[in-house]
């Protein structure tokens, strides 16, 4: 299953500022084995507003595929 990224909108919780956010919604660690590095040290998805450096973690929906571990 190939990894998809999705780019929306987003208003930071803080100072407000509307910002474009990238999240990834299917990671395939076997086609970008860095999803599950940043997945264990809870980097993936993390919106770091540029201009008050406020971060938020996406909650929102998450698919992890690791074929060669049978994951799922």
């Amino acid at each position: 299953m190939p990894s998809v990224k999705e780019q929306f909108t987003i208003r930071c919780p803080k100072c407000e500022s509307e910002q474009t956010f990238d999240a990834v919604r299917v990671a395939d660690a076997a086609e970008e084995p860095e999803y599950k590095e940043s997945i264990l040290n809870g980097t993936l998805n993390v919106f770091n507003c540029t201009e008050c450096e406020a971060k938020l973690h996406n909650d929102s929906y998450l698919l992890y595929t690791d074929p060669a571990k049978g994951l799922l």
